[in-house]
């Protein structure tokens, strides 16, 4: 596996957690109304997986930049 192998795979999770996230900021919208004690969960849920969703995305940038200047070199694991 190359770098912008590695980092495209960083880039699909990413893009997968972004797909949740939106599911669940719209969960949240509709529960605001509620005051409810979910809405606590929920946004806690919501913040950890923005985490992910952030440490995804510059991950696959550091590593799309190792392998472009790199050109490609394969990763021994």
């Amino acid at each position: 596996m190359n770098y912008i192998e590695w980092a495209n795979e960083y880039q699909t999770e990413a893009d997968k957690l972004k797909l949740k996230l939106n599911g669940l900021k719209k969960e949240l919208r509709e529960k605001q109304s509620e005051h409810s004690d979910g809405i606590r969960a929920l946004t806690h849920r919501i913040a950890v997986l923005y985490s992910m969703y952030l440490d995804c995305k510059h991950i696959a940038a550091i590593l799309r930049q190792r392998g472009e200047g790199e050109n490609g070199k394969e990763i021994v694991a």
